[in-house]
This record gives structure tokens, C-alpha cells and sequence, in this order.
């Protein structure tokens, strides 16, 4: 039996040298690195605190070391030396636990050590298993009932001592903070630890600290026989509610980006919603809708706002459907309400004759992934205002313009007939999407010359031929359905994508682009590895989704729920390589949107579900309005057959 032998508070004031004298020696350039080999992150959230465990299987150092950041403020995890507990040279080595038998310290090792999430009191907490010599050591972290602490549990066990022993245990702290323990044979003692931090509160922008382990608890939960779909959901719900503040505001790219953009923002709240999060939801949205649009409906690009030929169209689309999917779980219409100007003049904004042109499109120079080019038609672009358009009709009446729904619609089929059929300027070649079509009606898909950048190893600067397709982007009208995913128009443009699978490497995952054109780095990107996989379910193509799925789950961030925004197959992506929300949202939004099938129909969550071949059984228990919806299927060897509560439920009020 385990027992508490001690109690300990770690208060850590917002200075440096908090765990006492700094070690005066250089930071390690590999651990600082945000990428490195083996490297996962794992991310929890209470109050204002945004906890980040770094957990590494390869090196020398201390395999499990963590971060605390203030979660309001996302420019800080933009470098890992903002964190409020950093100290110079120290690489967050005083925050490994550390174990002492006779004059030997032991710490975990990254190869000699393991780490997953698991469940405490239905609230999600990170397990640290390592041995000191014949103790096994287990550290756990989770998220307590007090808003803005982190509890941490170090549990010895003496799985391996011939005879009674006492060990040292030094914890992160106040210098001299070591706890004597005797240890018998084979029995265990435990300690727990507060971590609470001292954050400012004088900031504008800091977080609300009402969030704490009760919020974990109405995450939505997934059980399946398929444990790669259930080990994928589980992660990645888990992780998503730490990587967005109670007042909105996420890193798109942390340790890298240390910034916003309405594109991410609304993707992951889909992902969040999908997950049963929807006050993070909520929360996220309303910083969109209040901070990065603005009166006239541009949306803030990377922090700001960019020159009207570079503007990023999809993304008045794509939080447009964000909003109808919050609207539609959640019953929730008040930012409809609060927002409805901003809304509508976002809605209308790339109707403007500025941006759109006789062919019924929009065009400008910039294109999806930010890169900027001749004047074009931009596939992702056209995408996104059919869909905005149709879900803009569809709240038309909460927006209180009931009016308006039938131009909307009408304009969004304009859209829709351009992209598709338009004589001379259509996104369609040789019975294929294209991702780009210039104004003059030549495809925009080869560059030429070495153009300087500022990643000399990248492509561009060292390649003279450029191509731009085939592009991850073609996935996108065929997840959402505005092409039909069974069409030959929709299996042509997938069949175009394997060329971008392995393209200059073994490993496997999806390119964003043809790696020709990369200006910073080719590899497999991870987001866009997730929407390929969402639309080759749509299209049936369930090897090839499984392949893609089985890829996230394999490398860095499958375990965690953190994923990497690509693997760097380049020296000078490796620094800067950070961890994307989007993919985590890509995941549950597979899981929930195309796995399962739910779709709320009126006031209804219906499922179709597209479950892998061999699936025995599911469990569902989804947050949906005031209520939550639980079903199960049951499949055997010549058909499935129904158990338990229907597929299709009714949502019930309180």
C-alpha cells in the first residue's frame, strides 16, 4: 500500500533563479531546440498557468522537465526562455525529480523511461514511470480543483531493494527542499507537491483564473476496440483545453510563432467543440470575433492586419463554420448576438468588386500557405466562401437578417459554378483540382530561379525549378462535401496527392505542397497530413486514411496530443519547428466528423458512422447542449447490430 508521507507547496515567484542559484553554464542547444528526435510535449492548464512537460527518449539529459507560462500572454511560448521558471544554463534540469541512495543521485532517463496520460477522477493527468537503481520511481501531474495549481505526485516504490533502505527525494523549489524516506522491501511511499505559481496580474490580457479540473471533466469521451482511434481522440482531446487561455488568446505555433491568426484560432475551436470543451470554444471565438476582426471584416493574419492582396480569404469561411458548429453543439447564440455587424460585414467583405472579378472569384496574390505570387484564383479560397456563405444562410435569422439567406446561398452557387465550370478560369484540370489558376488563365504551378530566402537550405534558394502542385489544399472542398467525396473529379485530385506521400523521405506522412517549392523546409506536415485524412474518409478510402492516421499516431505528438506542424528534413528548420493546436483539432475533428458521422440535424445529433473494418465495438459519450449523448455499437462477423441507446439522439435540455 502507498502511502502520503509528506505534503510539500512549491510557490515559484515570477523571477529568475527561483529554484535557487542559476548554474552559470550555456543552455544546451539540443534540449532548447523546440524539435529534437524522440521529443514530445504535454500540455495541462488551470487558471492563468500553462504547464509544458517536455519529455524526451533520446539524449543524456533529464528525460521529463516542464515549463510554466503565463496562458494569457502566447507571445511568451514563442521561446522557451520566456518561461517564468527559466533560468540561463540551466535547460529546466532543477525540475526533474531527483533520487538519492547512498551517495548516487538518479534522475529519469530518456531511455530508460516512459510517459502517457492517463485518468484520474475522470480528469486527465501525465504518468512519468523511470527507475533510481531498485525504486521504481512514478510522478504524476495533474490539474487540481484550485484554479492556478498544479499538483505533482511522486510515488517510490521499493520493486527491487534486497533490504530496508532510505532514499533522498529533491523536488523543484526552495533550495534544501529534500525529504528523507525509509523504504522496506516492496513497500511504497508517496509525496505530492503544489505547484502554484506567482503570476502578474496587471496585464490586460491574462487569463480569468476560473479553470481548473472540473472543466477536464466534461470532455467528451470515445472508447473503442480501434485503439488507434481511441488512443488518437484521447490524446488529443486531453491536450487541446491546455493550449488555449480562459480569455481566448493561443500560440499557433508554439515555440515558434508566439502569435494568432483567425484561421488557426477557428480550426482548433472546431477541435475543442469536438472534444467537449466548448467553454475554450467559446472563449476562443469570442477573442476572434472581438480582437482579430475587425468593424470592417478583415481578419488578422500572424498578429495583424495585412494589405488587401493579401488578405487570406478562407478565413472568413472558416469561422464562419467554426461559428455554426458552436452554434449547432452548444445552443449557444449569444456571440451571434454580441458580434452580428462584425459578422455580417465579414460575410460580405470578399464580395467587394476589390477582391472578385467577373468570373463570380475572388483573387489576390497570396495564396493558403502565405507564400505570395502573380494575381490568381486560389482553390482554398473559393472553398471556404461556398462554405461560409451556406453556414452565413443558415444563421441569417440569429444574425437578424433573415433577408439576406437567399443571396448568400445564391452567391455561394456562383462561387461553387466558377471554380468548377467556368470556361477559361475553372480550378479543374484533366478531370483534377488545381490549387491555383493566374488571372491571364494559365495555371499557376512552375517557378523558376533561385530566390534568396531566409533558410538557405530550403528548396527554393537551392533549386531552380520550382512546382507548386499537386497541393494538400485539394482535400478541402471534398472533407466539406462541396464536391461530391465519391466523385471520379474527387478521386482524381486524391490519386494527385500520393505523389506528395514520401516525397523525399521513408517515413511517411503528406507534404503541404510539392517539396520544390518549399521556402523554408520540405517534410511531411502534420495539419495537412489530418485534412488529406479527413477527405480520403469522405471519399472512402478507408486504407488510405487509416495510413495517414497511423502515421500521426506513430510519430512525435501521437502519444502526447502535441503534434509538430511538420518533421524538418533541413539543419535550419530544426530550431523553430513548433507545436501546432491545429493538428490536435484535425485529429478530434476526424474522429467525431468522419469516424462517427455526427452531424446535428435541428436539434438532433445523428451518426453515420464510417467505422474502420474490424471494429468490434464503440462507445460514445459525448457533451452536446446541456446534456451529453451516450451510444454504443456492437459489430460482429456478417453485420453490425445495434446495442444500447439509438445512433440518433435527441438532445435533451435541462
Amino acid at each position: 500500500m502507498s502511502r502520503i508521507t509528506r505534503l510539500v507547496l512549491i510557490s515559484l515567484a515570477v523571477i529568475t533563479g527561483a529554484f535557487g542559484a542559476p548554474l552559470h553554464g550555456q543552455d544546451d542547444p539540443l534540449y532548447m531546440n523546440s524539435y529534437q528526435a524522440g521529443r514530445n510535449y504535454y500540455f495541462l492548464r488551470t487558471g492563468n498557468v500553462k504547464f509544458i512537460l517536455q519529455a524526451d527518449q533520446s539524449g543524456t539529459g533529464p528525460a521529463f522537465t516542464w515549463m510554466i507560462f503565463n496562458a494569457g500572454i502566447p507571445s511568451q511560448t514563442g521561446s522557451k526562455k520566456n518561461a517564468l521558471n527559466y533560468t540561463e544554463g540551466s535547460n529546466f534540469s532543477e525540475t526533474a525529480a531527483r533520487v538519492r541512495l547512498g551517495d548516487v543521485e538518479f534522475t529519469a532517463l530518456p531511455h530508460n523511461s516512459s510517459i502517457r496520460w492517463i485518468t484520474q477522477d475522470s480528469v486527465p493527468a501525465i504518468e512519468c514511470t523511470w527507475w533510481a537503481g531498485g525504486v521504481k520511481v512514478t510522478e504524476t501531474y495533474a490539474v487540481s480543483d484550485t484554479p492556478g495549481t498544479i499538483v505533482r505526485t511522486v510515488q517510490l516504490k521499493s520493486a527491487d531493494l534486497m533490504g530496508s533502505d532510505t532514499v533522498t527525494l529533491k523536488l523543484a523549489g526552495p533550495k534544501g527542499n529534500e525529504i528523507q524516506i525509509p523504504l522496506a522491501p516492496g513497500a511504497s511511499a508517496a509525496v505530492k507537491a503544489f505547484i502554484a505559481p506567482e503570476l502578474p496580474t496587471d496585464n490586460p490580457k491574462n487569463t480569468p483564473a476560473d479553470f481548473a479540473a472540473s472543466q477536464y471533466k466534461n470532455l467528451s469521451v470515445i472508447r473503442s476496440s480501434d485503439s488507434l482511434i481511441s488512443g488518437l481522440y484521447r490524446s488529443a482531446s486531453y491536450a487541446l483545453p491546455g493550449m488555449v487561455a480562459a480569455n481566448g488568446r493561443m500560440d499557433a505555433g508554439v515555440f515558434e510563432y508566439g502569435n494568432q491568426w483567425v484561421r488557426d484560432g477557428s480550426n482548433v475551436a472546431m477541435g475543442l467543440i469536438y472534444s467537449g470543451a466548448f467553454e475554450s470554444a467559446r472563449s476562443l471565438l469570442n477573442y476572434i470575433l472581438s480582437d482579430l476582426v475587425n468593424d470592417q471584416g478583415t481578419t488578422v493574419v500572424a498578429g495583424g492586419f495585412d494589405e488587401p492582396d493579401r488578405e487570406e480569404f478562407d478565413q472568413m469561411g472558416v469561422l464562419m463554420h467554426s461559428l455554426k458548429l458552436y452554434h449547432d453543439w452548444t445552443g449557444d447564440e449569444t456571440l451571434l448576438v454580441q458580434y452580428r455587424a462584425k459578422i455580417i460585414a465579414m460575410i460580405e467583405r470578399p464580395l467587394n468588386p476589390v477582391f472578385r472579378d467577373a468570373t463570380g472569384m475572388v483573387h489576390n496574390r497570396r495564396e493558403f500557405w502565405e507564400r505570395t505570387f502573380s494575381d490568381a484564383y486560389e482553390l482554398a479560397y473559393q472553398t471556404f466562401m461556398i462554405r461560409g456563405l451556406r453556414d452565413a444562410a443558415d444563421l441569417a435569422g440569429v444574425l437578424g437578417v433573415p433577408e439576406k439567406a437567399a443571396g448568400w446561398r445564391k452567391e455561394a452557387d456562383v462561387f461553387l459554378q466558377a471554380m468548377l465550370h467556368h470556361p477559361s478560369m475553372a480550378l479543374v484540370e484533366d478531370g483534377a483540382l488545381i490549387k491555383r489558376r493566374n488571372t491571364d488563365g494559365t495555371v499557376a504551378d512552375l517557378t523558376t530561379g533561385r530566390q534568396p530566402t531566409y533558410k538557405n537550405d530550403a528548396p527554393v534558394p537551392t533549386e531552380y525549378n520550382h512546382q507548386l502542385n499537386p497541393d494538400a489544399t485539394y482535400a478541402l472542398p471534398i472533407l466539406s462535401g462541396i464536391i461530391d467525396p465519391t466523385s471520379s473529379l474527387a478521386r482524381k485530385s486524391l490519386e494527385k496527392l500520393e505523389a506528395i506521400w514520401n516525397a523525399r523521405w521513408d517515413c511517411g506522412g503528406y507534404e503541404r505542397y510539392h517539396s520544390s517549392s518549399q521556402i523554408d523546409q520540405p517534410g511531411p506536415w502534420t495539419f495537412g497530413t489530418g485534412f488529406i485524412a479527413r477527405a480520403q474518409h469522405e471519399a472512402g478510402l478507408y486504407q488510405r486514411s487509416r495510413r495517414s492516421l497511423k502515421w500521426l499516431s506513430d510519430i512525435q505528438g501521437g502519444t502526447s496530443g502535441a503534434w509538430f506542424e511538420e518533421i524538418p528534413l533541413n539543419r535550419s528548420q530544426i530550431p523553430w519547428c513548433g507545436i501546432v493546436p491545429w493538428t490536435s483539432a484535425e485529429v478530434t475533428s476526424f474522429v467525431v466528423e468522419q469516424w462517427l458521422g455526427a452531424k446535428v440535424v435541428g436539434n438532433k445529433l445523428v451518426f453515420n458512422p464510417k467505422i474502420f473494418q474490424g471494429t468490434q465495438k464503440v462507445e460514445v459519450d459525448l457533451r452536446f447542449r446541456d446534456s451529453r449523448v451516450r451510444a454504443e455499437v456492437e459489430q460482429k462477423a456478417k453485420g453490425r447490430r445495434q446495442k444500447g441507446r439509438n445512433w440518433e439522439q435527441v438532445a435533451r435540455s435541462r
